[in-house]
């Protein structure tokens, strides 16, 4: 059995990588013989000291490419990769439990298809000007602290979405779960951390979803045409039934309320409604306890994430605000 974990690095100084390869050294119970980390260099002209990596008792591969975004990036460590398992770690970040490679590993051993630890978000509060803790569990969007069977995402071709690096975790994670859905375990002891880097793009853009839901909206829809093109007909239809009602409740969250970006949101419910007016007639199709689950569950997930005013309009109303209000 072996594992690869894939790092990007594209700006990061090593001072900010390095807690990361620290924390993968600080592992117990495991055999390093059969683990590797694979660094894609994405055209960056940072470049680490020599030697940097001889420090660990681990293997590493550096490779250099030209500059053409994260979701390349990750699909090159992954091209690379000849592991059973594979990885995707952000240079920033790191583990936070020496024994989460070892726990890992004895899910690995029972052949799960995807491996799902809690993880813990690092955010700025500005209110507090402190750092909050933000528990992630049951987590199917980011890719952080996950592990991916090798051969899952090869046989069913599961890669990141080619030229589109916003959101992109959300699209890969929603196939390899569809396809992978037999056989996938949760961890439930937090195991990795989601750093806070002031300068990520993420971070570094404010109301980064109201921004960017054109890019979200284009994900969904990527993501529907892949699993309809490979005949997953009760899959679509769940990411087409999540995709609408998580964003009836993204657009009651405070970035979309507030005043100052009024022409952001109506930008972006005109990319919502597109998505919407070519999926109506498919999520009205949709049963009421597919409905009804969905609505649990993005409704619970509004409420964790903070920043929610509750249901000031009824789902059905606010989708004939979109369909015949939007312009």
């Amino acid at each position: 059995m072996t594992l690869d974990i894939i790092v990007p690095h594209y700006h990061e100084p090593w001072s900010l990588c390095k807690p990361l390869f620290d924390s993968i050294a600080l592992q117990c119970g495991v055999n390093w013989e059969n683990i590797s980390v694979i660094v894609v260099n994405d055209g960056d002209d940072v470049v680490f000291p020599d030697g940097t990596f001889l420090q660990y008792p681990y293997r590493v591969e550096y490779i250099v490419k030209e500059h053409s975004g994260l979701s390349a990036t990750r699909n090159r460590g992954l091209d690379e990769s000849d592991a059973d398992y594979v990885m995707f770690c952000d240079s920033d970040d790191q583990f936070i439990n020496s024994l989460a490679l070892k726990m890992i590993w004895m899910e690995m051993e029972k052949g799960k298809n995807i491996i799902n630890p809690v993880f813990l978000e690092e955010s700025y509060d500005p209110n507090k000007d402190e750092m909050v803790y933000i528990t992630h569990k049951s987590d199917a969007t980011f890719i952080h602290g996950k592990a991916y069977r090798h051969a899952l995402l090869v046989d069913h071709d599961i890669r990141f979405p080619d030229g589109l690096n916003l959101h992109e975790d959300g699209y890969f994670n929603s196939l390899a779960i569809c396809c992978g859905q037999d056989a996938i375990v949760e961890i439930n002891t937090p195991l990795y951390l989601w750093k806070w880097n002031a300068d990520s793009t993420v971070r570094r853009e404010n109301w980064f979803t109201v921004r960017t839901y054109d890019k979200l909206c284009e994900v969904w829809r990527r993501g529907v045409a892949w699993l309809k093109e490979r005949g997953y007909e009760k899959e679509y239809r769940h990411v087409i039934c999540k995709a609408i009602i998580c964003s009836y409740y993204n657009f009651q969250t405070y970035p979309f309320m507030i005043p100052q970006n009024a022409k952001l949101r109506r930008e972006a419910e005109k990319a919502f409604k597109r998505l919407y007016m070519e999926f109506r007639n498919e999520f009205l199709a949709c049963d009421q306890k597919m409905i009804s689950m969905f609505t649990e569950v993005l409704r619970g997930e509004a409420l964790k994430g903070g920043g929610f005013y509750y249901e000031l309009i009824t789902l059905n109303d606010w989708l004939k605000h979109i369909e015949h209000e939007v312009k």
